[in-house]
């Protein structure tokens, strides 16, 4: 899998946990804060990085990292982690 590959899965999956829990977003930018902008709770949070890792086999919360704040930062960690696999 690419960076960009990763890029834009994070960012489809981003956008159908918002779509599953019923709200509405009509786009995802990388700046997107992920909690004010897009309303994701740490339940949201968790069920993204649940998908991704079945998707990619990732984990990149299995060592510690600074804090997610925007949807670039968690590409970010994927890509970081597609590069030490």
């Amino acid at each position: 899998m690419t960076p960009e590959e990763i890029s834009s899965l994070v960012i489809e999956t981003i956008h159908q946990v918002i779509a599953d829990s019923g709200r509405k977003v009509d786009q995802v930018s990388p700046d997107d804060p992920l909690r004010e902008k897009l309303g994701l709770d740490s339940l949201d949070l968790a069920v993204v990085v649940v998908r991704m890792q079945q998707e990619t086999g990732l984990d990149p919360f299995r060592r510690q990292r600074q804090s997610i704040h925007n949807v670039e930062n968690l590409v970010r960690a994927y890509q970081e982690e597609l590069t030490t696999v």
